[in-house]
């Protein structure tokens, strides 16, 4: 389940940097605040981009977990009926 958060958190982050890219390809160099701003947010978007990194790299090197055995026994089976 983390690791499916992880990768569904990647997509917007990666976005927001490629936007971020883009709005500075159109806009030359701004100046003023709102350079301030757009560095801000490349700032922002890279350092959450290097946590879900982190945070993937260490998932990784953890021991997987074995799966929860899904066998019904009769016993398991009787309380359902």
């Amino acid at each position: 389940m983390i690791a499916r958060l992880l990768h569904d958190l990647r997509q917007p982050i990666g976005n927001i940097g490629l936007g971020l890219f883009y709005l500075n390809l159109l806009l030359g160099e701004p100046g003023g605040k709102l350079q301030e701003q757009i560095r801000a947010l490349e700032k922002q978007a890279e350092r959450a981009s290097r946590l879900i990194d982190q945070a993937a790299a260490e998932l990784d090197r953890r021991p997987a977990q074995p799966a929860p055995s899904l066998e019904l026994t009769k016993a398991a089976t009787s309380a359902v009926t």
